[in-house]
């Protein structure tokens, strides 16, 4: 992905565009389609992708980190393998944007979820807010679970 000088300007365009402002605490849901794609793509293709591990995603870099942190953007969901671009640039600390939003922000971070729908309704609407909420599937014994997320509009 080539990026300009400002690599939060994509967001804040898309932002400004949505009509929307953000508050302390926001989920942003990043919708690339690639979730889409890659379910449109042939059996062997997907199985080649799951080893390449090349995606779409926010950039990375300390002007990102800078952008997410003052937005106050609580945690960020993906239709992407990663929320950031994919491969890292290993070459600086902000490299593997995870590591800043999880391991100093506190960050949570939901990876391939399924946004088309929701993408889809937003912009027919013209509403792109929505109360995100997420129950635990209940397994007795269990340490994890789907995100089982839902927006309600």
């Amino acid at each position: 992905m080539v990026l300009g000088p400002d690599p939060g300007a994509d967001l804040e365009r898309a932002r400004s565009r949505a009509g929307i402002s953000f508050v302390p605490g926001d989920i942003l849901i990043l919708h690339t389609g690639f979730a889409r794609w890659y379910l449109d793509q042939p059996r062997d293709r997907r199985l080649r992708l799951r080893h390449e591990n090349t995606t779409p995603g926010l950039a990375h870099g300390e002007q990102m980190c800078r952008y997410l942190w003052d937005a106050h953007v609580a945690a960020i969901a993906s239709d992407t393998f990663a929320v950031e671009v994919f491969p890292p640039d290993r070459t600086t600390p902000t490299g593997f944007l995870r590591r800043m939003l999880i391991g100093q922000f506190g960050m949570a971070l939901g990876e391939l979820w399924w946004t088309e729908d929701l993408a889809g309704d937003c912009a027919e609407d013209g509403v792109y807010e929505a109360l995100l909420t997420s129950a635990l599937m209940h397994a007795s014994g269990g340490i994890g679970s789907p995100a089982n997320a839902l927006a309600l509009k």
